[in-house]
C-alpha cells in the first residue's frame, strides 16, 4: 500500500514536470517572436510598400570649367579585408539552424502555392501632381520603404566641357577574392507581387551573412516577414564556416521566391526589350576603347565637388574584367591642396557612341558608398551646338547612390533628370522623390541598373524591377520643357565617382578614403 502512494506521487510529480515544460517552450517562443518582430512595422505579417517623401536637397549650379590633361600618381592596392571570427555567442543556436531545415521540410509536404506575403508594389507612380511653386518644383514619382535617415534625391553636379581622351594602359591589378555564389533554385509557385519585391529579392540573393540577417531568414522560414529584411539589423559578423552552411539553407528557405535573371543577349528579350544595339564587357582597355573615353580636369567644382579627373591614372580593367573606377585621395595635377585633393576618373561615350528614344540602356555595377562620395551612371545630351550648355541640353541620372555614412544611404537608389525651364532655358528643372530602398547595401554586390527611355516617359529599372518613373505630363507640369528627352537629340553615357558636394557633404579629412566602382558590362538594347 504504501508503495502504491508512493508510485502515484511520482506519477503526479512526472505529469506536471511535463506540463510545466510545455508551457516554458510556448512562453520562450512567444518571447523569440515577439522581440523579433517588436521592430517589424505592424503590417509585417501581410506588409506592403509603403510611400515617403525625401525633404528637399540642395540645388546645384553648373557652369563650364577649363579641363587640362596630366597623368596624376599611381594608385595604391587597396588592402583586403581579412573575414571578422565570431565565437559561438554571435551565431544562430544550432536549434534555430535546425528549425529552418525543419520548415523547409514542412514546406516540401504542403501544397500552399503561395509561401510569402505580399511585398505589394514597389513603385507608386506619381499621377497628376500638384504643381509646386515655381522656384522648387516637385513631383512624387516614386518611392519604396524608407527610413527618417534616407538620403535626399539630389543631383551629379558634373558638366561635359571637353572632347574625351582616349584610356592610357594600365597594368592590372591584384583584387580581393571573390565572394562564392549561391545560386538560388526558383519554383512557379508564387505569386506576381513577390516577383517585383525588391527587398524580398534582395533578402533571398543576399550573400552577406550576420547574426541578424539569419534571424531574419529564420523567420521568413516559419512564415513571419519581417521589415528588417536586408537592412542592418543585428549586423554581428560570423566565421566563414557558419556563413558558408547558412548560404545554403538562405537557398533553401527563399527557393521559392522568382529570382529576376539578366537578359541573354543572344536568347529571347526581357519584356519590352528588343535585340541588343550595341555593348561594352571591358575585356581589356582596346576593347573598352571602342565605345569609351575620358573627361579630364575639375568638372563639378563650381558644385562643390572636389575631384580631379585624370587622364587614366585612376581607372583600369582587374582580372575579373570589370572597369575599376578608383577615387582616391592624394596630389591632384592642378597642385590644389584640401578639400581638393582627390583623384578620381570619368569614362565617357562622347564622340564615340550615343543612345536616344527607343532605348533600353543597362549596366552591371558594384557601387562604392563611402562617405562624401557620389558614383554615378548617367548621360547628358548632345544638342547641336549647345553640348556643353546644361541645363538646356538635358539629363538623365540613371542612377546615383549617395555616400551620407548613414546604413540606409548605403542601400539606397535615386535617379532624377535635369532639363530647362520652358521659360528660360537656363534655369534646372529636376524631380524630387525618384529613390527606392532596394534593401541591400549596393557595395556588396553587382547590381544591374537600367532606365527605358520613351518619347513620352522615362522608366528606371533595377535588376529587372521598376523603381521610378516619369511621363512628360509630369514634367511639364513644374514648368519644364521636354524638348531634351523628346528624341530631339541624343545623349552620351557617362560612369564617374565625384567626390564631395552639398548633397552628401565632404569626406571625413582624418578618415582613411577609397572608392572603387566597378563596371562588369554596358549594353544598350532596342525597346
Amino acid at each position: 500500500m504504501v508503495n502504491s502512494r508512493r508510485s502515484g506521487t511520482r506519477g503526479t510529480g512526472s505529469k506536471g514536470w511535463l506540463a510545466g515544460g510545455v508551457v516554458a517552450a510556448g512562453l520562450g517562443a512567444a518571447v523569440i517572436v515577439g522581440a523579433a518582430t517588436a521592430g517589424a512595422s505592424p503590417g509585417d505579417a501581410d506588409t506592403g510598400s509603403s510611400t515617403s517623401t525625401n525633404p528637399n536637397t540642395a540645388e546645384s549650379v553648373r557652369s563650364s570649367q577649363t579641363s587640362s590633361t596630366s597623368a596624376g600618381p599611381e594608385p595604391d592596392s587597396q588592402d583586403d579585408s581579412a573575414d571578422t571570427e565570431v565565437g559561438e555567442t554571435a551565431q544562430l543556436p544550432d536549434d534555430a539552424e535546425d528549425d529552418a531545415d525543419s520548415s523547409d521540410d514542412a514546406e516540401d509536404d504542403t501544397d500552399s502555392s503561395d509561401d510569402t506575403d505580399s511585398g505589394g508594389e514597389v513603385a507608386v507612380r506619381g499621377e497628376d501632381a500638384d504643381v509646386p511653386a515655381a522656384d522648387e518644383p516637385e513631383v512624387p514619382v516614386t518611392t519604396a520603404d524608407s527610413d527618417t535617415d534616407a538620403p535626399r534625391a539630389g543631383d551629379d553636379d558634373d558638366m561635359v566641357e571637353k572632347s574625351p581622351e582616349p584610356i592610357s594602359a594600365k597594368p592590372q591589378r591584384s583584387v580581393e577574392q571573390a565572394t562564392a555564389a549561391v545560386t538560388l533554385r526558383t519554383t512557379t509557385a508564387v505569386t506576381a507581387t513577390v516577383e517585383t519585391d525588391p527587398v524580398l529579392i534582395a533578402a533571398a540573393t543576399s550573400t552577406d551573412v550576420t547574426v541578424g540577417s539569419m534571424v531574419v531568414d529564420w523567420l521568413y522560414s516559419i512564415g513571419i516577414r519581417s521589415n528588417k529584411m536586408g537592412t542592418d539589423f543585428l549586423n554581428i559578423p560570423v566565421s566563414k564556416y557558419t556563413a558558408a552552411r547558412w548560404l545554403v539553407k538562405r537557398a533553401r528557405i527563399y527557393r521559392d521566391v522568382v529570382i529576376p535573371q539578366p537578359s541573354d543577349p543572344s536568347g529571347p528579350s526581357a519584356p519590352g526589350q528588343g535585340p541588343l544595339l550595341w555593348e561594352t564587357n571591358f575585356t581589356d582597355l582596346n576593347e573598352a576603347l571602342t565605345y569609351w573615353g575620358l573627361q579630364t580636369g575639375r568638372w563639378g567644382q563650381s558644385a562643390g565637388e572636389n575631384q580631379y579627373y585624370t587622364d587614366g591614372d585612376n581607372v583600369y580593367v582587374d582580372a575579373q574584367g570589370n572597369l575599376v573606377i578608383e577615387a582616391r585621395r592624394d596630389a591632384t595635377p592642378d597642385g590644389l591642396g584640401t578639400p581638393d585633393n582627390y583623384t578620381s576618373a570619368r569614362v565617357v561615350t562622347f564622340g564615340k557612341q550615343s543612345i536616344g528614344v527607343g532605348t533600353r540602356v543597362v549596366a552591371r555595377i558594384q557601387m562604392p558608398v563611402t562617405q562624401g562620395t557620389l558614383p554615378a551612371f548617367w548621360s547628358v545630351g548632345l544638342e547641336p551646338g549647345h553640348e556643353y550648355d546644361w541645363p538646356r541640353q538635358g539629363e538623365i541620372d540613371i542612377v546615383e547612390i549617395p555616400g551620407m555614412g548613414t546604413p540606409a544611404s548605403r542601400r539606397w537608389w535615386t535617379g532624377n533628370i535635369h532639363g530647362p525651364a520652358a521659360a528660360d532655358n537656363t534655369v534646372d528643372v529636376k524631380l524630387h522623390g525618384v529613390d527606392a530602398d532596394l534593401g541591400v547595401d549596393v557595395s556588396q554586390g553587382f547590381h544591374e541598373y537600367g532606365m527605358d527611355w520613351y518619347a513620352d516617359r522615362i522608366v528606371w529599372h533595377v535588376d529587372g524591377v521598376e523603381v521610378g518613373r516619369v511621363t512628360k505630363a509630369q514634367y511639364e507640369a513644374l514648368g519644364g520643357d521636354w524638348t531634351p528627352f523628346s528624341g530631339a537629340w541624343e545623349h552620351y553615357l557617362i560612369l564617374n565617382v565625384a567626390v564631395g558636394n552639398p548633397w552628401t557633404g565632404d569626406p571625413s579629412p582624418s578618415a582613411p578614403f577609397e572608392a572603387q566602382m566597378k563596371v562588369d558590362w554596358v549594353k544598350a538594347y532596342a525597346l
